[in-house]
This record gives structure tokens, C-alpha cells and sequence, in this order.
């Protein structure tokens, strides 16, 4: 794999590319593309994968199966005196 994309590869020589005659500046952009069209795609292995932590196991764990009110504030304001 290279070790920088297309895009990053642009972005450090765009300013140098400008200085170069018309077709060089063709010829330079259509073998950048045609480089990154050949590269595999490849798919990210399981170990690099996120694991996701189960908020609803840990829910359980902390406060059984209570149910707490979904919006504490509209419940207190409720309670309040008007």
C-alpha cells in the first residue's frame, strides 16, 4: 500500500503542479488517478474493528430492571407549585 492516498499526494505537490506546461500537469493527474484505481480495496480485519459497548447490559447491571423517568426535569417542573 502507498503510504499516502491520491488526495494527499495532490495536496503536497498542487502548488509545484501549476508551474509545470499544460499536458506534464494532464499527464502527472492521469497517472495519479489510474495509481489509485489499481490499488485493492480493502476491507478493515476484525481486530481493527470497534467494539461497541452494551449500554443496555450495563443498565442492568447498575440499576436492575427499574425504569427511570426519561426526563427528570419535565418531571420535576410537573411537581413544582404554579
Amino acid at each position: 500500500m502507498l503510504p499516502m492516498s491520491a488526495a494527499e499526494l495532490f495536496d503536497q505537490v498542487k502548488v509545484q503542479l501549476k508551474s509545470l506546461p499544460a499536458e506534464e500537469q494532464q499527464l502527472f493527474l492521469d497517472r495519479l488517478i489510474a495509481l489509485e484505481e489499481d490499488l485493492p480495496v480493502s476491507q478493515p480485519d476484525s481486530a481493527t474493528l470497534l467494539k461497541w459497548p452494551d449500554i443496555e447490559a450495563r443498565h442492568r447491571r447498575i440499576f436492575g430492571d427499574q425504569v427511570l423517568n426519561e426526563n427528570i426535569v419535565l418531571g420535576a417542573r410537573e411537581d413544582e407549585p404554579r
